[in-house]
């Protein structure tokens, strides 16, 4: 798992609360009072909820685990980077449960529920989520076990 030197700084404070989460990489949060659609920078996981889109493989253990990570009501830090929106106008970042520092972005791709994504500007933790994404993949883990790799449609 991270250690403190992997993620965002430990001292930051809460400054978000989870509303509810979408899917494996995107939830609502409330921040400072207002509604955000937040999008966690540098991961993938497969779609299970897209309309546009078909559902893929370990698409709904991915947005299960988030769910289980950051119930409604968890405090969070949201932590960003060069670019702080994307083109639908989500929050883009990283994400802290502030009661013991987990660094979710990396949880999720260590434990193989999501892929890397990385779109710069947007790279600053891009070394150390690639890295644990070779680990997942060489060990095998989750999506890396079950569907072989990200985006693998459900049969």
């Amino acid at each position: 798992m991270a250690t403190s030197g992997e993620g965002p700084d430990p001292t930051l404070d809460a400054n978000a609360v989870v509303e509810r989460v979408v899917d494996g990489d995107t939830l609502v949060a409330d921040v400072g009072g207002v509604r955000e659609r937040v999008r966690l920078l540098g991961i993938d996981t497969p779609e299970s909820v897209a309309e546009e889109r078909p559902d893929q493989c370990y698409g709904e253990e991915s947005a299960a685990e988030l769910t289980a990570l950051l119930p409604a009501g968890t405090e969070i830090t949201l932590v960003l980077d060069e670019e702080p929106r994307d083109q639908y106008d989500r929050l883009l970042a990283y994400v802290v449960r502030t009661d013991d520092q987990l660094f979710v972005n990396l949880h999720m791709v260590e434990l193989g529920y999501a892929g890397t994504l990385i779109y710069r500007p947007n790279d600053h933790y891009a070394d150390v989520l690639e890295e644990a994404e070779r680990e997942a993949a060489r060990a095998g883990t989750g999506l890396w076990s079950i569907c072989g790799g990200p985006d693998v449609p459900l049969e």
